[in-house]
């Protein structure tokens, strides 16, 4: 059995309107200025982050980096001057508002070539991230064809895992959001499934405890399991394929767990890092960090590779919608 780790990043969830580091204060303003009231307590925050610009008189800080402002907060924490709470809400609700809604087409659909993406959602962002889920998972969806139909729901249909498939899927992400649980969860509602795919998340999630993007994230006793299962799951892995992540020289933890994951590996056979790179700065903090002979690096927007694995319909025979017509392998392979 092949085993194959994504490894993700802000960057995985950007085409579904998810903030990154460089944008969050940003739209948190925006958010804010659309309900004061609901978000009064963004107020606090903000004014935090403006008290903080005397530093600017003494070192080089940039108090539009999210990732800089709460590793300064989490050091106040040590002296009682935190807001550890106020900002670990503030992080949550910021992800939740922006978080795009995983929608049924409610009016059912035609079995046509065009009409049959939409078994997978009424978005067409939110379902090329179900598509991606079902691929790696190696579903196929079926329906009992009927000739006195012309629309058909979603009680038509039932999802299966198409066999045989000598892949094995694991995630390890560093996002908060839920667009990978959404998806499946999508998946398992509207098909009466019951499909799962291991997941660790390093940071935390929105729907429970989460580490604020600080230095110190890595020793956080509440994600030490995830952590563990990282490292573990990264040591097994033939190819790891990291998506979306940036390689903040911040991110030293990274680093550090990707060493020692690495060290402890038996037969990793590739690494491929697929990112948006518009000054060929992330790719040389790449090639800095790894030497291994079989290591690529592509300059290219997640947007592409999410949606490549958005799949057609047939209904010849059996109504079948698979997310595409080759095994995700074969995808990964083809777009690259």
């Amino acid at each position: 059995m092949k085993n194959v780790v994504y490894f993700i990043g802000a960057g995985f969830s950007v085409p579904a309107g998810l903030p990154v580091i460089s944008n969050f204060l940003f739209l948190s303003r925006d958010q804010y200025f659309s309900d004061p009231h609901k978000y009064s307590y963004f107020e606090v925050v903000f004014e935090y982050i403006d008290s903080l610009s005397k530093a600017k008189n003494f070192i080089n800080v940039d108090l539009f980096n999210v990732e800089e402002v709460f590793s300064i907060a989490d050091t106040h924490e040590l002296l009682g001057k935190g807001l550890r709470k106020d900002l670990q809400q503030f992080i949550k609700d910021v992800i939740l508002f922006y978080s795009p809604e995983f929608l049924p087409h409610d009016a059912g659909f035609y079995t046509s070539r065009n009409s049959f993406e939409i078994l997978l959602g009424s978005n067409q962002v939110t379902r090329q991230y179900v598509s991606f889920i079902a691929s790696l998972l190696n579903l196929v969806f079926v329906g009992k064809k009927d000739e006195n139909k012309e629309t058909y729901q979603y009680s038509d249909f039932v999802a299966e895992k198409e066999q045989p498939t000598d892949t094995e899927y694991k995630i390890v992400t560093l996002n908060y959001d839920n667009i990978i649980e959404n998806s499946l969860a999508f998946i398992n509602k509207h098909f009466g499934s019951s499909f799962s795919i291991p997941l660790a998340k390093l940071h935390g999630s929105v729907d429970g405890s989460i580490v604020p993007p600080t230095w110190n994230k890595s020793i956080n006793s509440g994600i030490n399991n995830a952590w563990r299962k990282s490292a573990l799951w990264l040591s097994e892995a033939n190819e790891i394929r990291i998506l979306g992540y940036s390689f903040p020289q911040i991110d030293i933890y990274i680093k550090h767990l990707l060493s020692t994951a690495l060290v402890e590996s038996k037969n990793l056979q590739k690494i491929d890092v697929i990112c948006l790179d518009p000054d060929g700065s992330v790719e040389k903090r790449y090639r800095k960090m790894f030497s291994f002979p079989r290591f690529d690096f592509f300059n290219l927007d997640l947007t592409g590779y999410i949606s490549a694995f958005s799949g057609r319909g047939s209904s010849s025979g059996p109504l079948t919608f698979r997310t595409n017509s080759k095994k995700a392998e074969e995808y990964h392979k083809m777009y690259l």
